[in-house]
Formats: structure tokens, C-alpha cells, sequence
């Protein structure tokens, strides 16, 4: 059999993309950040991946009492000593700092071990599991701080993608991430629904957008964080808003209570593009949280105006005047999306878009990435050498 090659003729080399990740599935924030992770590093490598499943409620149970951080079991790190026996991966890639049970397989080989830091996963436990504290909550906690810690220590390169969860990390495992790379997500912008006018011929309503009904849509998964947002935001600014709230999300169809004459609950919306396209803006009131937020760039990716709280531009350059607004009370979020709204203007967000096109594209993210790979010794001085761009 042929060897896949670089252009100057030596084997193309190999990695392993160990993931919790469902990759191929989009209706939660973290598995579109994995699929960025994936599709840089097989621009340099032939990648194999290993999805540690999850599993069921009585597994996880069954696999935190024998001491391994749900979803890993014993049976998934003999597999992965198998794959590496069989291959003498080049690089091994943990796309989550959970995967410590994972790198001691490879201590003693020469593959670089890279660990990716979705979170500061000490600190999003609690976010995870809410305030509540319970037997589940602590045993969790304490599973998944000798994991990421055993990560930390024996990665060969960390990246976050955050100057706040770098800061964290190093406070509390005492080791110093060694490269920022921000949330980037792969386009799933359609051009043609925004062709002459912005909301010219979209999916839900008929009519141009000075003839829509306004909206302001909250987006994303039942979660925790998701829940205590939402909750506040349809109770204390919602009523006072002169367009109409959209809740929608997977599991949010559980939510239909909160429906009235100014809120309405979509729930699970399998077309992203046209639930995008036919809102007037976006609101993300999130009060909680760690790393970056992929429905903040997945906002921008849409050309959407947003209001968010801190947390939600967390890890973003952005300038909140042009974006939609900086908004952190009540108050601010009613103040900012009223103007929006009275002042009529045109809900397709040229600034968001293009803000996104730069700097949280995954071609924006690639120019970091060649640099770690050519600081670790792949394809050094030779641009996408190892894999077309």
C-alpha cells in the first residue's frame, strides 16, 4: 500500500484524537468546538479518533465508584493502548482536560501529548451541577479535579481558550498554559438567505423585515446555566421589551409554561441557519459559566446584533457598541434592545459578520495552530506542507 506523504516525500505522520465529543452532534455548544480542534490537526496528520462514549446512568455510576471519571472505563484505556501498540502515534490530542485517566498510556512514548482546555473543568463542575450540592456533585468534583490535574501534569503542550481559564489552570495545578487559542466553529452561514435584503424570502415568515414581527431569540440547550438564564430573562426583562422573546434549544420544549403574550418557546429547531435568520437579534443573558461561549460566535457567524452579559463575551475582542451591547442587569438589556428595535435597524450585522470572518473562523484559528505545530517540530517552515489548507 502507498504511504500518504508530505510534498517533500517523508510519511505523513500520525495522531490520535481521543474526544467525549459526539462530534455529529450540533445541538450542543461543545462538540462544534471539537470539530475545529479536529479539522486543524488532521491538516497536518493522518488522525485516528477514539470517542470515550458516554455511557448510561448506571455505568457512570459503576465507573466513578471504581474511581474513573464518567464516561472512562477500565475497557476504554485498554482499547486505546491497543490503538497506540498498533500505530506509535506521532501526536495524541485530548480534546478535554477530563481525559487524564487517558495519558498515562502514553508516559513513556514518544508521542507529544497535547491536552485542549474547553474549560477550566474545576470551576465549570460547579456550573455543570448548579449551586445545589450533592453526593453526585462531590464525588464528580473530586473525579474530575485528579483528572484534569493528571492532565495538566503530564501534557507536553496546553492550550486554553482563554486568558482566564489559562490563569486558572496555572493557579490551581501550578503549570502555565502555553498557548491561547479563542473558540473558533466551521461556517454554517448561507449566503443566498441574505442576498439584496437581509430578511428577503426567509424560512419562517413571509415578508421583508420592516414587516416582521420583532424578536429577540435566547438560543441553546436545556443546561443548568442555560435554565437560570433564560428564567431571568423572560421574568424580569422580557415583559419590558418591545419585541417579542424566542426561546429555543434542545429540551426547551419542556418549557412551553413560560410562554405569554411577549414570550414564545420553540424548543428544539433542527434549522439553525433560518431560526438565525428570521430573529431580529440575539440575547445572551448568561449569569455563569467558563470558557467561551460558542453561541456568542455562532451569533456572529449569523450577522446577528447581540446582548450579552460579561459572561458572554468572555474571551471575545470585541466592541460592544458595534456588536449589539454590553449588558449585565435588567435594566441595560431592556435599555439596549428597546434602541435597537425602535430605531428600526436592519437586523443583519455586517460588523458581527465580518468580526467573525477574521478572528473566530476556523481559517482565523489555523494561523495559531501552524505556529504550535511548527513549535513542536511538524512541517516546520513549510506552510500546510502536511495537509492542504
Amino acid at each position: 500500500m502507498r504511504e500518504n506523504v508530505c510534498k517533500k516525500g517523508t510519511r505523513r505522520k500520525k495522531a490520535l484524537f481521543i474526544t467525549n465529543s459526539d462530534m455529529a452532534d450540533e445541538t450542543y455548544g461543545g462538540p462544534k468546538g471539537s470539530q475545529r480542534n479536529h479539522i486543524l490537526l488532521s491538516r497536518y496528520f493522518d488522525v485516528d479518533i477514539y470517542l470515550d462514549v458516554k455511557k448510561s446512568s448506571f455505568q457512570s455510576a459503576l465507573t466513578a465508584l471504581r474511581g474513573y471519571y464518567p464516561p472512562t472505563e477500565r475497557s476504554d484505556i485498554d482499547n486505546v493502548r491497543r490503538m497506540q501498540r498498533e500505530n506509535n502515534y506521532d501526536v495524541v490530542f485530548f480534546d478535554n482536560s477530563t481525559l487524564g485517566e487517558f495519558i498515562g498510556v502514553f508516559q513513556k512514548s514518544r508521542a507529544k501529548k497535547i491536552v485542549f482546555y474547553h474549560n477550566c473543568e474545576h470551576d465549570y463542575i460547579d456550573v455543570r451541577f448548579g449551586k445545589k450540592k450533592s453526593l453526585k456533585s462531590q464525588i464528580y468534583k473530586i473525579l474530575n479535579n485528579r483528572s484534569e490535574s493528571r492532565s495538566t501534569e503530564l501534557a507536553d503542550v496546553r492550550i486554553a481558550l482563554s486568558k482566564r481559564d489559562a490563569g486558572r489552570i496555572q493557579e490551581l495545578y501550578g503549570k502555565k498554559v502555553d498557548y491561547i487559542l479563542p473558540l473558533t466553529i466551521v461556517d454554517k452561514y448561507k449566503e443566498h438567505l441574505y442576498k439584496e435584503h437581509p430578511y428577503k424570502e426567509h424560512p419562517y415568515k413571509e415578508g421583508t423585515y420592516e414587516d416582521m414581527e420583532k424578536s429577540c431569540l435566547l438560543f441553546g440547550p436545556v443546561g443548568t446555566a442555560n435554565i437560570e438564564a433564560f428564567a431571568w430573562f423572560t421574568t424580569h426583562v422580557s415583559p419590558r421589551l418591545h419585541c417579542r422573546t424566542i426561546v429555543a434549544g434542545k429540551g426547551f420544549e419542556q418549557y412551553r409554561g413560560w410562554e405569554n403574550d411577549k414570550v414564545s418557546v420553540a424548543g428544539f429547531v433542527e434549522d439553525i441557519a433560518g431560526l438565525y435568520h428570521s430573529v431580529s437579534c440575539v440575547a445572551i443573558p448568561l449569569l455563569s459559566g467558563g470558557g467561551m461561549k460558542v453561541k456568542t460566535v455562532e451569533a456572529m457567524m449569523f450577522g446577528k446584533y447581540i446582548f450579552g452579559t460579561d459572561e458572554a463575551f468572555e474571551g471575545y475582542d470585541v466592541d460592544y457598541s458595534r456588536i449589539g451591547g454590553l449588558c449585565n442587569d435588567a435594566d441595560s438589556f431592556v435599555r439596549a434592545i428597546n434602541r435597537f428595535v425602535d430605531a428600526g435597524t436592519d437586523g443583519f450585522n455586517i460588523y458581527a459578520r465580518e468580526l467573525y470572518t477574521t478572528k473566530y473562523s476556523v481559517a482565523a484559528s489555523g494561523k495559531i495552530f501552524e505556529q504550535i505545530m511548527a513549535d513542536l517540530g511538524f512541517c516546520k517552515g513549510e506552510k500546510w506542507s502536511c495537509g492542504k489548507w
